[in-house]
Parts: structure tokens; sequence; C-alpha cells
């Protein structure tokens, strides 16, 4: 299977307006989209599956720059390691 890069986006609301609080990526196996997909969850959370890790850097960077208000870092992606369960 080949590898894939997904990009976790969360927002919260202030004022009536989303705010980006924190945004996440790692690699998957999973099929790629080219749509936001929201969790099952919240309507303030999303991702996105890429599929090479240039385009997800570039969606980093696009919601960084939407979102230039809020003071979030740079994620930083997983080591690779599979998950235990």
């Amino acid at each position: 299977m080949s590898t894939h890069y997904q990009v976790n986006s969360e927002f919260t609301l202030k004022h009536g307006k989303p705010s980006l609080i924190s945004i996440s990526y790692n690699r998957t196996t999973s099929a790629v989209t080219t749509f936001p997909v929201h969790s099952e969850f919240s309507l303030l959370q999303t991702y996105r599956i890429f599929s090479t890790l240039q385009e997800a850097e570039i969606y980093i960077c696009f919601l960084q720059c939407v979102y230039k208000n809020n003071k979030i870092q740079t994620p930083v992606l997983d080591s690779g390691q599979k998950n235990i369960f």
C-alpha cells in the first residue's frame, strides 16, 4: 500500500467566526480525498488526505496564511510508528 499524508485541523468559534487552534499531520495508507472531511464528533475538526508530503505541507501553509491571527506552531510529522492497537 502506498503512503499518504493526513492533515488534521481543529477550530473553535470566537465571536461566531472559526479560529484555528491546532494542526497535526501523520502518515496513513487511507485513500486520498480532495474534500475536507468533518469528524463524526465535531464539525470544528476536519481532516484531509494528500498523496504527497509536499501537498500536505502546502495545505498547512495555506491554513496558517488564512488563519494568520492564530499563534500555532508548525506541526512535525510523526515518526511513522505503527499504532500498537
